[in-house]
């Protein structure tokens, strides 16, 4: 019997390792709090203008505390839900920069997962290239 469990345990974990699982880290706030954001880039056709973009954020929070997504150039909560009561959330992006998205406690204000939207441009200046040649 005693050969058994250990046999089971040896087959459990090379399965973890051959399909890239792995097991949390007591005290790995990480693996607890995870947010991703798609696109993560939004393309506007000059530099300077106004990107606008559907954004997809989605989450995975292993904890019944209350947390709000912010966006980091605003003071005020895009959303905000108590535990895993909400996964996903849809926001129309509307930047000419660059933007930071947090996911933050809602009563300690501590940031627990952040990602990032890049703004990209067509044409970097309004001159036309002299040669009337692109390249994409």
């Amino acid at each position: 019997m005693k050969k058994l469990k250990t046999t089971c345990r040896t087959v459990s974990m090379l399965f973890l390792i051959a399909f890239g699982a792995a097991c949390p880290v007591n005290g790995d706030i990480q693996e607890s709090y995870k947010l991703t954001v798609k696109p993560t880039r939004c393309i506007a056709l000059h530099k300077g203008q106004v990107c606008y973009q559907k954004l997809k954020f989605r989450w995975k929070m292993l904890s019944s505390e209350d947390f709000c997504l912010y966006q980091e150039s605003k003071d005020e909560p895009l959303a905000c839900w108590s535990g895993n009561e909400r996964s996903n959330f849809e926001y129309k992006f509307e930047s000419s920069t660059s933007e930071s998205f947090s996911i933050r406690r809602k009563d300690t204000d501590d940031s627990v997962a952040e990602v990032k939207v890049t703004l990209s441009w067509v044409y970097r200046t309004g001159r036309k290239n002299s040669s009337g040649w692109r390249l994409f």
